[in-house]
């Protein structure tokens, strides 16, 4: 999957750093981070289906678990 993004996973920002496994073992859907953004990305969707800012995401409120 490595060199061009918008083959695997179309639609996503230019400005994408990284992508994680959101359920390891499964390759469902995906966090994908920018600077200061956090999207999950659905894979079967092909689209992100929720945006949330970074420090939201990062927050210890527990809501992502």
């Amino acid at each position: 999957m490595l060199n061009d993004k918008n083959v695997f996973f179309p639609n996503l920002p230019d400005n994408l750093r990284a992508g994680i496994l959101q359920v390891p073992g499964s390759e469902r859907s995906y966090y994908m981070l920018t600077e200061d953004q956090v999207y999950v990305y659905d894979t079967w969707m092909r689209k992100s289906i929720i945006s949330v800012r970074l420090q939201e995401f990062l927050s210890c409120d527990g809501r992502w678990e």
